[in-house]
């Protein structure tokens, strides 16, 4: 799903504000039917980023087999629904977010007290990680939310500042200050939202990820070990049309008694086996329209072949 609009600045707030607009007055269960057809259609039309998404979910399912072609279609039908509610976020009712709409699965009691006290990161991959903020607002899990994120504009970030705010949460704009804000959030005993599996900088630790070298953000790992917060790795994934299971993976606390560069890699490494095994629970509901993985040499001379 590229963003085909990026050219042209004026037509792309236009349509951000009409599909904030839209998305906020219809019915949910009309508003998924339409995600739904639209998904269904992109997936149809967009036969360049079906490849893409097809080799990103062959590190999860057999290449070329019926479950990897439907869970390719499936993506694009399941982020078309999952941007839909992130959109319509403040509209949704809070009982879709609550048992037994919800359940949580939390081994680790990690939130036997609520709101959890900070400081703390709420780490999630791209899979309803907007809707995560939702479920962690109507849950009474956090007691606010500091959320990173990229800007797409001034006016559309406004946009989607405004949709945050209506579950308690904050945006801090990665590439606007956010990196110091969000030490910041943290030494004030707040909790921050992080969404951890890209590495936007290139500046990662290369470690395998689902069977192939990859570059691992290591920002939530540098952040925890020098303001000693706890990493709580959670995952949000669809039930049917709208009910959810929220998973808390093992809680993650750096060791003062190790050196910090050994702590960061370690903690690296733990978040990035925690993010494949999120990833192969529900792979059509990954975000993985853009290559996660370098094009190695060995990798596109296979495609070569193939083609």
């Amino acid at each position: 799903m590229r963003d085909v609009l990026k050219g042209n600045p004026a037509q792309r707030r236009a349509m951000y504000r009409a599909c904030f607009g839209l998305a906020g007055i219809i019915p949910p269960g009309l508003g998924r039917v339409l995600a739904f057809i639209i998904g269904y259609l992109s997936w149809w039309l967009d036969a360049r980023g079906r490849k893409v998404v097809a080799r990103n979910l062959a590190h999860f399912l057999p290449s070329r087999s019926d479950a990897h072609r439907r869970t390719v279609r499936r993506a694009y039908i399941d982020f078309c629904i999952g941007t839909y509610e992130s959109f319509a976020m403040p509209s949704l009712p809070a009982a879709m977010f609550q048992p037994p709409n919800l359940k949580v699965i939390d081994p680790w009691n990690c939130y036997a007290q609520k709101p959890l006290p900070g400081p703390t990161v709420v780490l999630s991959v791209h899979c309803n990680c907007e809707l995560v903020l939702a479920a962690a607002h109507h849950l009474n899990l956090n007691d606010g939310i500091e959320a990173i994120a990229l800007s797409h504009g001034t006016d559309i970030d406004e946009l989607w500042d405004r949709m945050r705010s209506a579950v308690k949460c904050r945006t801090l704009l990665l590439d606007k200050g956010g990196p110091l804000a969000s030490l910041r959030a943290l030494k004030a005993g707040k909790t921050l939202g992080v969404v951890g599996e890209r590495d936007y900088s290139g500046t990662g630790l290369p470690m395998m990820f689902a069977g192939e070298m990859m570059s691992m953000p290591i920002g939530t790992a540098a952040m925890a070990v020098q303001t000693g917060a706890l990493v709580v790795p959670v995952l949000l994934a669809r039930r049917g049309w709208s009910r959810w299971t929220l998973i808390v993976a093992r809680p993650l606390r750096p060791d003062p008694m190790v050196a910090k560069q050994a702590q960061v890699t370690a903690m690296t490494r733990a978040i990035g086996h925690t993010f494949a095994r999120f990833i192969a629970t529900v792979p059509a509901q990954w975000i993985a329209f853009h290559d996660q993985w370098p094009a190695l040499p060995q990798r596109e001379a296979r495609a070569a072949r193939a083609n």
